[in-house]
């Protein structure tokens, strides 16, 4: 509980990389076409690991600090 921190913008910023890098691992079983590449523009075509990562990361340190 203490990590959901729904009106901060640095918990909505590591949500929304946690949501890109997901769509983007699905997207390597299923083809999402134009949804992938507009996320892999924003990106800069990086791996869905890191974006999930980097997502947790920045939640994970907003729970912190609050």
């Amino acid at each position: 509980r203490k990590h959901f921190k729904p009106r901060s913008v640095a918990w909505w910023s590591g949500v929304l990389l946690i949501l890109l890098g997901l769509i983007l691992g699905i997207n390597e079983a299923f083809d999402l076409g134009r949804v992938a590449l507009i996320i892999n523009a924003w990106t800069g075509n990086m791996p869905p690991a890191p974006l999930i990562l980097a997502g947790a990361g920045i939640v994970g340190l907003r729970g912190k600090d609050g």
